[in-house]
């Protein structure tokens, strides 16, 4: 079976998926998407929460905090309604539009929407907008109920956020229309290390949860890429742009598969569809 490594170790598979997918993203039908070897979703529980970022193994600190967090919370406990194990964060490879004034990951590497690879430093004296790949990681809960569920949301919330988020998922504002930073009354973070400032989560689920206010519907696309080499998927969150995307990808002769999915308000309003 091929690997996410085995692939990323191929720049010629990689320039062909740039082909592909960079045109969709220059027209702004899409705002990025991953590289998966594996789809599918856990199975067992009504309620998947995905939460994605680059620090998502044990060597980075903010993993570290993260599952102190989850430990001190009580979610690593059997009866939390709420299953957190190591084997449920998968590996991913994110290609995704950045805009030059936002702080930089680490480990990336910079492109032209013409799939013409640049340096961070070119990029960023460009003005533009242009196009980021980097390998992140993706955190799968699976949680039994929607009391479980709302009570991980929050935390997720008050933690992986360096923004503060309102009742509906949105970014807090203060009276001049800025955003207000996720402190304490005595200006203390609460925000873990390397959090961002837009969290992405999404929730998979048969049906909406009916405490999930914070929580929009996305469509999910999932693509499959065949070659000699094996299959893997390229995946995209689409919202109001998910017609214009089924006939990008049937003019690019692609088949894929689409199912509803929940992202955190804040990544459609301020990422999707800002």
């Amino acid at each position: 079976m091929t690997t996410l490594e085995d692939r990323l170790g191929d720049e010629g598979f990689l320039v062909r998926v740039r082909s592909r997918f960079f045109p969709a993203l220059d027209q702004e039908i899409i705002t990025g998407y991953d590289i998966l070897t594996d789809s599918s979703l856990p199975s067992g529980s009504p309620f998947i929460l995905s939460y994605a970022h680059s620090d998502l193994t044990p060597r980075y600190r903010h993993h570290k905090e993260l599952f102190r967090i989850l430990e001190l919370e009580g979610f690593l406990e059997m009866r939390s309604g709420l299953s957190v194990e190591s084997f449920q964060v998968r590996d991913r490879y994110a290609a995704y539009v950045q805009d030059p004034r936002w702080k930089a990951g680490r480990n990336i590497r910079c492109f032209k929407f013409d799939g013409t690879e640049i340096s961070l430093g070119e990029a960023v004296c460009t003005k533009r907008e242009f196009v980021v790949e980097q390998r992140q990681y993706e955190l799968r809960l699976k949680a039994d109920d929607e009391v479980a569920l709302r009570r991980i949301i929050d935390v997720f919330k008050r933690f992986t956020s360096k923004v503060k988020l309102g009742f509906h998922g949105g970014f807090l504002r203060d009276k001049e229309g800025k955003v207000v930073e996720n402190t304490d009354n005595v200006g203390k973070k609460n925000y873990i290390y390397n959090s961002w400032n837009v969290p992405l989560m999404t929730l998979a689920a048969k049906k909406k949860p009916s405490n999930l206010r914070d929580f929009l519907l996305i469509y999910n696309f999932s693509i499959p890429l065949s070659d000699t080499q094996g299959r893997v998927f390229v995946r995209s969150l689409v919202r109001g742009r998910a017609d214009d995307f089924k006939q990008f990808l049937t003019e690019q002769c692609l088949t894929y598969s689409t199912e509803k999915r929940y992202a955190l308000r804040v990544f459609i309003d301020e990422y999707v569809e800002a």
